[in-house]
């Protein structure tokens, strides 16, 4: 059997698996892998633009790599990993601003609620955050269409539980994204807060959950993290910690070494 050959592509995210690349391990891996896309050093603009005459295509960037992958592929077939879209319940839930909320999360039963924060229904929350998830889709249908049957797709890391740790790392772009949901009167007096766990658990679970609604509708292959990643609480494991959101190598290397089995398993049966 030739080596299967993969190509991943995504968010910020992705960079952990890049890190993964220096480890030792990686030499054990039976697959070739490949990734020219993650995050915003590698890929500018949304993975669907609008062309001239008003048609949704592929981002350019994507599609030129897909080109360039299946020449080097030298007729193997390609397998693509995406891990795009891992940030919105972060985006949504990471910093306490003005705007937040609680809701009721089927799968968190028992869970106490904010009560100094509005509660929304549920049901309310998943139409909003599947409307921001919708370009995924139509990436999806995208791709089949230019014969890429073989697709996964892995979600972003679960959300850190030490409330410390994110406040001391807080990215730039986090910071300025919480102070664009405050009104201009109020900005000076805005104190940068980390939402509680269970609050961005909730929006990570529901983000998970709509990741995979979509994956299985487009035959795409739907990939938690590994399960070794995780903490007791749900939360990710400190070995995986890089900031406030993002994992490391630790976490990479993992994630290339998931991959690689659930490629092989899938080729070899």
């Amino acid at each position: 059997m030739n080596q299967p050959f993969c190509m991943i592509i995504g968010g910020s995210h992705t960079a952990a698996i890049r890190f993964a690349r220096n480890n030792e391990s990686i030499k054990n891996l039976n697959l070739e892998f490949h990734i020219p896309i993650y995050g915003a050093n590698s890929f500018s603009g949304s993975l669907m633009m609008k062309n001239r005459i008003g048609i949704s295509v592929l981002n350019p960037i994507i599609d030129t790599e897909i080109k360039k992958h299946k020449k080097k592929a030298q007729g193997r077939t390609i397998w693509l990993v995406s891990n795009f879209f891992g940030n919105h319940a972060n985006r949504i839930s990471l910093i306490n601003t003005p705007h937040s909320f609680d809701f009721y999360h089927p799968e968190l039963i028992g869970n106490s609620f904010e009560e100094k924060v509005p509660f929304i229904p549920y049901l309310l929350v998943k139409d909003v955050l599947s409307e921001n998830l919708k370009p995924l889709e139509e990436f999806f249908l995208e791709l089949k269409k230019k014969g890429m049957d073989n697709l996964i797709h892995i979600e972003g890391p679960p959300p850190i539980e030490d409330e410390d740790h994110i406040y001391s790392s807080l990215l730039g772009e986090q910071k300025k994204l919480a102070l664009s949901k405050v009104d201009n009167s109020r900005k000076s007096e805005f104190i940068f807060k980390i939402n509680p766990f269970k609050i961005r658990m909730k929006l990570w679970l529901l983000q998970s959950e709509i990741t995979r609604e979509i994956c299985e509708k487009n035959g795409v292959i739907y990939l938690l993290p590994p399960s070794s990643t995780f903490n007791e609480n749900g939360g990710l494991k400190k070995e995986a910690w890089r900031d406030s959101v993002h994992a490391n190598a630790w976490y990479g290397l993992r994630v290339l070494q998931q991959i690689n089995q659930e490629i092989l398993r899938r080729e070899i049966s």
